[in-house]
């Protein structure tokens, strides 16, 4: 494995991301500043590692998203007592 794989299989990821996300029609959708920001951040941050400016924040909605439902998949247990929630995005997310 060569230093560079880590980097292109990101890129890989987050570009099939962006392709699968719909763009096509933009919404209007109330976010608390905190939420905001903290989206803004993990924006960043993926495309500071990407080297360029590939996901937007759509793209990180739909990653969070994908993210609960594979947490609820992977958690018998949950501590933050959010399973039910969890269980919800699971279900939905596997009807795509």
């Amino acid at each position: 494995m060569t230093s560079n794989e880590p980097k292109a299989d990101l890129v890989r990821q987050a570009r099939r991301l962006h392709d699968e996300t719909p763009h096509g029609f933009r919404t209007s959708t109330t976010l608390s500043i905190d939420t905001r920001d903290r989206l803004g951040e993990i924006r960043d941050e993926l495309n500071g590692r990407l080297d360029e400016r590939m996901l937007d924040t759509d793209d990180v909605v739909r990653l969070a998203l994908r993210g609960a439902a594979a947490y609820h998949g992977t958690t018998d247990d949950d501590p933050a007592d959010i399973g039910a929630l969890t269980a919800v995005i699971h279900e939905t997310a596997e009807k795509e």
